[in-house]
């Protein structure tokens, strides 16, 4: 691809590699063979990162902040350690006050959820103190916010279901088994659809490509145990395959 890319358009390829995980910026660093040609990629991990050495550095520089933020964190899952170090836990801490300082409320609560959705757990309750310090709401209240909406989207149809049912099978007994059968079916269609929905809202946030027959996909699991475990695999995944594989 590269080979053709350049002998189409006989300009200088640059292949740039982004990554959270160190083990796979090393990787990615060794030169690769592409038949004519031999590239050495630009490879930015979480060593090659600056440190975010003062807020105004941060919001001088408000998307590197919120990067750097996100790959701290994403190291920590990596390694499989406890927490981060000093150094990286000022840097979390610098993007997520910078981020309650802007303006848009919408790209304001955006980043902040991805910020403190993507902490270890021995930060996060500082990053929460920190949004509800700035009347902002956390990535939790955002999940169930999305629950409550598709519970309630649920029991209206559960209800309009049952009634239905209700009137063909009797005006009496038909009607309250069918309105409590649709009430409980619906509630439980509104929490997957809620949670699906929060999902596809999550996959957006960090940036990933979602298109219609992944989307389809998510939208059409019933399960909300495996939507849990997606939701919580979006926060720190590397790839849509590392969200919904396995």
């Amino acid at each position: 691809m590269v080979a053709s890319a350049l002998g189409r358009h006989a300009v200088r390829v640059v292949r740039v590699v982004l990554t959270f995980d160190e083990a796979t910026a090393a990787w990615a660093r060794r030169p690769r063979d592409e038949g004519a040609l031999l590239l050495r990629p630009v490879v930015l991990g979480p060593r090659d990162l600056p440190h975010l050495t003062s807020l105004d550095f941060a919001r001088e520089h408000l998307l590197l902040a919120v990067l750097v933020a996100l790959a701290r964190s994403a190291e920590v899952a990596a390694r499989g350690s406890r927490g981060l170090t000093p150094e990286a836990e000022a840097d979390v801490l610098r993007a997520a006050e910078v981020v309650t300082e802007l303006a848009d409320p919408r790209q304001r609560q955006r980043l902040a959820s991805l910020i403190e959705g993507a902490a270890p757990a021995a930060i996060r309750a500082t990053i929460l103190k920190l949004l509800e310090e700035r009347g902002m709401r956390s990535l939790e209240i955002i999940r169930e916010e999305g629950r409550n909406e598709g519970r309630a989207e649920g029991r209206n149809e559960g209800r309009a279901e049952g009634r239905n049912e209700g009137r063909a099978e009797g005006r009496n007994e038909g009607r309250a088994e069918g309105r409590n059968e649709g009430r409980a079916e619906g509630e439980v269609r509104g929490e997957v659809r809620g949670e699906a929905r929060t999902l596809l809202k999550l996959l957006r946030l960090r940036g990933f490509a979602v298109d219609d027959v992944t989307a389809e996909r998510i939208l059409g699991t019933t399960e909300v145990a495996l939507l849990d475990q997606w939701v919580e695999r979006s926060l720190s995944a590397r790839s849509l395959d590392e969200v919904l594989g396995g």
